[in-house]
């Protein structure tokens, strides 16, 4: 047997009682709402296929989710999974294929074969009710591959035909429901049939009154977004998300800047909402009015100019605290004018409201940024490490100059010889005794000059070739001396230029326990000497604080 080749066995387990073991699976999306794919609908039918086929139900799982996410990454997809793949399952039994996979895009159907012959490898079934078993053979997979296939075309009809259907009422004026209901509204609506559709939006009284205080507080008051929701977190005004059932990972009542802004930049709160990409206008009842909204666009491009960047944080967007959260820059806590990365976790969160996720100590600006800035230049700029580097390009560039030392020496013997025959055929050709033979040597000479002009083309490629695969210590000093020049320009750099410098070897900072762990990506420039990439991670050093 080659050894290229795996072999993969494994065969199926079953129960005490001799029956494969299976999981149930059922899924509906919410635009998936007729009888025929209700969750206990599909769980019956699975329950039939597997009692017809003497199979025992050891688990079953529903997912409310959309069919474009692999099932493995659905939340009760993936534990039908782990059950298979942990060996507590021998099977998955599903209604139809569009339950397992409807692909998004067309051609993402040809992810089914692939999903069928990995649980095979597994020794795992795949069934689904409308088709059996779907097995590993060509044409098994072939007709998995095109009922996915249908199951996606028919995913995107009802995109399109829902999407035509919106725009469609959006052009006639009415509100086009889609999630949740703008803070500061709710949906209005009415029973067609046996389904009730949204038709409209109206004000939402106690979220209103939040919405004029906040432009009130932002135009009239000098507040800040920070204090704003500052104040509402004090006061536990219920937030949008806890209003309408979402869940959070902040405590109740604990609003955000960011949410603050996307209020007093929210035009619909002036009686218009614009739907879609080509922005269709939808009238809906105001809040505000316009020359409130246009008050606090004016004020938000102010504060914009005269807020630009006091400090300039060289790693900004780069730092990664322990936890897993960004670092960013801020003076918040600040002692002596002194700025400082503190965990976003901490950052976000109302002092003395919000207990802290991060135990996390804040790390000096000045030290952080002067440490990643030596670190910089002295990755890219070791002498050490580049002579290095330089003495294993010389000797890889060896092992070619021996074999092309040898093929010019070989061209310029031929070279030497070609000269020789040429001067004799010369001189054969002015003692001839005739003119046919002297036509001959004529003949005989043009040859002789073509082959050594062919050899000494050869012989002039050949030479260039070895040159090049020749590191000598002039091209060594040559480099060293380029870097020495970079190294004096990187000292003298402006913090633009500094910033750029880090960008483009992508610094990355990971602080843990206050210590700071520096890495980058780095391209050596080759000047036909060097051609290579190193990662190259330093040293932990204590950051003091």
């Amino acid at each position: 047997m080659s050894n290229k080749t795996k072999v993969v066995e494994q065969a199926v387990t079953f129960s005490q009682n001799g029956h494969k073991r299976v999981v149930l699976y059922a899924r509906v999306s919410t635009d998936e709402q007729a009888s025929n794919y209700s969750i206990p609908s599909q769980l019956e039918a699975d329950r039939k296929y597997a009692r017809q086929n003497d199979f025992e139900v050891v688990a079953e799982f529903a997912d409310n989710f959309t069919g474009t996410i692999p099932i493995e990454q659905r939340p009760e997809g993936g534990k039908a999974f782990a059950m298979l793949k942990s060996g507590e399952a021998d099977c998955l039994i599903a209604y139809t294929m569009d339950r397992i996979a409807r692909p998004p895009e067309d051609g993402d159907e040809w992810d089914t074969p692939l999903l069928i012959r990995g649980l095979a490898r597994l020794g795992k079934e795949l069934h689904t009710v409308s088709r059996g078993q779907l097995k590993t053979d060509f044409a098994s997979l072939l007709i998995a591959m095109l009922d996915a296939k249908s199951a996606g075309d028919e995913r995107r009809k009802i995109i399109e035909r829902t999407s035509r259907g919106r725009r469609t009422k959006a052009e006639s004026g009415k509100v086009v429901g889609n999630g949740c209901a703008k803070y500061g509204y709710r949906y209005t609506y009415a029973t067609v049939g046996t389904k009730t559709k949204i038709v409209g939006l109206e004000i939402n009284p106690p979220e209103a009154k939040v919405i004029t205080d906040i432009f009130d507080w932002y135009i009239y008051n000098g507040l800040t977004t920070n204090k704003i929701a500052r104040q509402l977190s004090e006061w536990r005004v219920p937030t949008a998300g806890e209003s309408r059932g979402i869940p959070r990972k902040r405590g109740n009542g604990m609003w955000s800047d960011s949410r603050i802004i996307e209020i007093l930049s929210g035009e619909i709160y002036t009686g218009i909402t614009l739907y879609g990409k080509d922005k269709i206008p939808v009238e809906v009842p105001a809040i505000i009015d316009r020359e409130t909204w246009e008050l606090a666009q004016a004020q938000r491009r102010d504060n914009r100019k005269t807020s630009r960047r006091k400090y300039e944080y060289l790693v900004s967007g780069r730092v990664t605290c322990g936890c897993g959260k960004a670092m960013v820059g801020s003076t918040n806590g600040g002692k002596g004018g002194r700025r400082y990365y503190y965990c976003s976790s901490i950052v976000h969160r109302h002092s003395g409201l919000e207990e802290r996720e991060c135990k996390e100590k804040s790390v000096r600006q000045d030290r952080l940024d002067s440490e990643a800035w030596d670190f910089a230049i002295a990755a890219k700029h070791s002498n050490a490490e580049l002579l290095q580097l330089l003495e294993r390009h010389r000797q890889e560039k060896a092992l070619d100059a021996g074999p092309l030392a040898a093929r010019l020496e070989e061209t310029k013997a031929l070279l030497e010889n070609a000269s020789k025959k040429i001067k004799r055929i010369v001189s054969l050709r002015s003692n001839a005794t005739d003119d046919d033979e002297a036509e001959q040597y004529t003949a005989d000479l043009e040859t002789a000059k073509a082959e050594k002009a062919s050899l000494d083309k050869k012989g002039k490629r050949l030479e260039q070739e070895l040159r090049e695969a020749t590191v000598t210590e002039d091209d060594i000093l040559a480099v060293l001396e380029i870097r020495q020049k970079e190294i004096e320009q990187l000292k003298a750099a402006t913090f633009e230029e500094r910033r750029r410098y880090v960008e483009h070897i992508d610094l990355r900072i990971t602080v843990k326990d206050g210590k700071a762990k520096f890495t980058c990506k780095l391209a050596i420039p080759d000047r036909e000497i060097i051609a290579s990439g190193l990662l190259i991670a330093h040293d932990n050093r204590r950051m003091r604080k």
